[in-house]
């Protein structure tokens, strides 16, 4: 049956996909309206044509089906060849069957990069303990999606209430200084904010949801960046929007919507994991700061025990001392009639009055601390001699301290600890705490005594500068404090390795009680040691003459 031409081409066209023939010799006789629709009559009558993979495998005897054919980045063909024999099984030509799957190899492609941005920011914002940086890197993949121009990021600032600008990627008119202008302006309060709904990045901070804005079909919002399109989606915290991400679009619209649903849900899930990641690092935070804090107690539960056993320990020496005393005393009191017997009375009551003053050492500084931790501190600051007072109290320690020799040096001249002697202009005046001042020098002395067990000398300097005001310091030959310890033994409870190792107690108090009276009148303490036993410490002490 014979079939003629204009037949054929009805029969031809009347298939919804492309149909083409061509002979054994790869040339091109026959073809319908879809084919050319599909391969572009440029393209159809070119050698390219022939030179397709699966046209030259086909013109070899190979069937072939369904091979993607990306004409270009927009345009993708599903191919079939099928070769036609003829007796002798020789390839007599081919017929070619094309389905246009732009549509989908496109979705696809975007349904890829779209995989690629949200793993990609599932795996690199999870370690990033800056929120604003964690934000900016999310922000950062946005314009690899192909109906993105460019991606924008704030940050609303909870002490300010403003919205503030960290990151903006991808091609856009509008500089970071033009944001930063626009956004000074503005107030996120709750009533402006509602006068201000029309600008679309704020209403979509106001409403907390994710909005898609077509601007070239809804004129209700305002536009005043010339965008085609744009998605807005707020960054929550316990119900709270603390930020928002933006996806811009300025290219005017081929075909579809500007962005599919994906994209929406896309934007909206990236929003949802700087959430997450912001929620993230504050319980991080918050348990880190639980976990000091737990730790902090547990150390401070541990040295207030250590301090309930060495105050124990402190006042039950003294105690012990007195009642062995008293007792002796009774027995001998009667007794005594040679002076000699007399004279091991009066040192007996000597020793009794030593341990009484230890105890009002330790007890002095145990309300101090106290008053201190509970704010009750109250200094009552006046003009003073600290001369005269630095002589007083030197004068009550010479009986205690007997194996120690305590000097005074005034502006490098010595001055005399007798009560008797005057020496003539050796006055320094300053205002401060008469009280604090004798608690800090008393702690500073009993720690000198205490800590060079050998004896040795104490040296007490007080220097005058108009400049930096005066100077106290407090030097001895003891065991010295060792470099690393210097920075800890004003700390509460803390005493240094070598001072436990010598086993002379103490409350770990004298020297935080003396930083904190110092500080209080606006002072600095200073140490210098080299921990080296028998070259000793030197605290020195630095106080204005007039308080501010």
């Amino acid at each position: 049956m014979e079939i003629h031409e204009y037949d054929l081409n009805v029969l031809l066209n009347s298939f919804s996909e492309g149909i083409c023939y061509l002979n054994a010799r790869g040339e091109l006789l026959r073809y319908n309206s879809m084919a050319q629709v599909h391969w572009n009559p440029d393209y159809l009558f070119s050698h390219k044509f022939a030179l397709q993979a699966c046209v030259v495998r086909a013109l070899a005897g190979e069937h072939v089906y369904y091979a993607l054919v990306h004409l270009d980045a927009q345009r993708a063909l599903l191919v079939s060849t099928v070769p036609l024999f003829s007796s002798t099984h020789a390839v007599t030509g081919l017929v070619i069957i094309s389905q246009n799957i732009s549509d989908q190899a496109s979705g696809e492609q975007h349904a890829q990069v779209a995989l690629s941005v949200l793993l990609d920011a599932i795996l690199n914002t999870p370690h990033i303990e800056d929120i604003d940086e964690s934000i900016r890197r999310v922000a950062a993949l946005i314009p690899q999606l192909e109906p993105v121009d460019n991606s924008i990021a704030f940050r609303l600032d909870e002490e300010t209430g403003r919205l503030r600008l960290i990151a903006m990627f991808g091609s856009s008119p509008r500089s970071h200084e033009e944001w930063q202008a626009e956004l000074a302006d503005l107030e996120i309060g709750a009533q402006e904010m509602s006068r201000q709904a029309a600008l679309p990045y704020l209403h979509a901070l106001h409403i907390g949801r994710t909005m898609m804005m077509d601007f070239t079909a809804d004129r209700t919002h305002s536009n005043p960046h010339n965008l085609s399109a744009a998605i807005y989606a707020p960054i929550m915290l316990n119900g709270r929007t603390v930020g928002l991400l933006g996806a811009q679009r300025y290219r005017p619209l081929g075909t579809g919507d500007y962005f599919p649903q994906w994209g929406i849900d896309l934007l909206t899930a990236l929003a949802r994991l700087a959430s997450m990641s912001i929620d993230k690092t504050s319980l991080l935070a918050a348990s880190q700061q639980t976990h000091e804090e737990l730790t902090h107690m547990r150390s401070q539960l541990s040295q207030r025990e250590e301090f309930l056993l060495l105050t124990a320990h402190e006042l039950k020496n003294p105690l012990t001392a007195i009642r062995g005393q008293a007792q002796l005393l009774r027995r001998r009191i009667n007794q005594a009639s040679t002076l000699q017997q007399m004279d091991h009375l009066l040192r007996g009551l000597e020793n009794i009055e030593h341990q009484t003053i230890r105890i009002e050492h330790i007890v002095n500084t145990l309300m101090e601390v106290s008053r201190a931790d509970l704010g009750h501190l109250r200094l009552q600051i006046r003009d003073i001699d600290l001369v005269q007072i630095v002589r007083h109290i030197l004068r009550e320690y010479l009986p205690l301290a007997p194996n120690h020799q305590l000097h005074l040096i005034v502006n490098e001249e010595p001055v005399s600890l007798l009560p008797e002697d005057t020496t003539p202009n050796t006055s320094i005046h300053i205002h401060a705490d008469e009280r604090a001042l004798e608690q800090i020098l008393t702690n500073l002395l009993s720690n000198a005594i205490k800590y060079s067990p050998q004896g040795g000398p104490i040296t007490v300097a007080l220097k005058d500068s108009a400049q930096e005001g005066v100077e106290l310091s407090v030097a001895d030959r003891g065991i010295g404090i060792p470099l690393e310890a210097q920075k800890r033994v004003v700390e509460r409870f803390y005493r240094a390795g070598n001072a436990q190792e010598s086993n002379i107690t103490g409350l770990g108090l004298g020297l935080f009680l003396v930083q904190e009276l110092v500080a209080r009148q606006h002072g600095s303490l200073s140490i210098k040691s080299t921990g080296t036993p028998g070259q000793g410490s030197t605290f020195m002490i630095k106080l204005p003459y007039q308080q501010p």
